[in-house]
């Protein structure tokens, strides 16, 4: 029913912007239009950007490992208590369904309805992300902390993480693929690198189509 409401509407636009490759091909068949694959918009911005609406208010008293959950896990209950057997931190976590198997956590604290300066302020200051969302995954890199995903879950294969890890690099915090070495580091150095030229190119298109539109504007009011 929504490819029905949405892929007619696609045909009126001049150009189709997208933030993975899938669902890429099936655009174009259906348009002519080749969709430029751009970044995430949370994503074009950098860690001092958000810094400044962070506050301090929100910050919990202890080291603690922030556990963020949107679709229905297979393993990251389990790694995580592992994880936290192993640093001996406390866990904070938020999830968007319910499971029993969060009351097994220990020296947990439940987060309800956080809003967004609570979401990311809760990121910036983790010892440890641990998640299946994609927000979960794209905030904990864009502040540079050690951070793990699942990405095979119950209700699916999380693509947009998939996606994004395998473009900078860094496919080795997927739980997933097997042995995880908790202490491994991340060369955040090479990521940027790679962020900063995906940012610069989703910029400029961004930029180009603002330009488009204000040329047909001008045209129109030149009629």
């Amino acid at each position: 029913i929504y490819k029905e409401m949405i892929l007619p509407e696609l045909k009126l636009f001049s150009d189709i912007s997208l933030r993975e490759p899938i669902g890429s091909q099936e655009v174009m068949a259906y348009t002519g239009i080749e969709p430029k694959i751009n970044l995430d918009p949370t994503l074009l911005l950098g860690k001092e950007d958000y810094e400044v609406f962070c506050e301090d208010s929100q910050i919990p008293k202890q080291k603690y490992i922030f556990l963020y959950t949107v679709m229905k896990h297979n393993m990251l209950i389990e790694f995580v208590k592992r994880l936290q057997l192993e640093t001996g931190l406390s866990i904070i976590y938020s999830t968007a369904y319910k499971d029993s198997e969060f009351i097994s956590l220990e020296n947990a604290i439940n987060v309800k309805a956080m809003h967004p300066v609570q979401f990311i302020t809760l990121i910036k200051n983790a010892e440890y992300i641990c998640t299946t969302s994609f927000h979960g995954a794209a905030f904990a890199v864009v502040f540079q902390k050690l951070f793990f995903t699942e990405i095979n879950c119950k209700d699916g294969f999380n693509y947009r993480v998939d996606n994004l890890l395998t473009k900078i690099r860094l496919g080795n915090r997927v739980i997933d693929n097997g042995i995880v070495d908790f202490g491994s580091e991340i060369d955040y150095m090479s990521t940027e690198i790679i962020l900063d030229n995906q940012r610069r190119n989703s910029s400029e298109y961004l930029m180009s189509v603002i330009d488009k539109t204000k040329n047909v504007t001008r045209r129109n009011d030149d009629r």
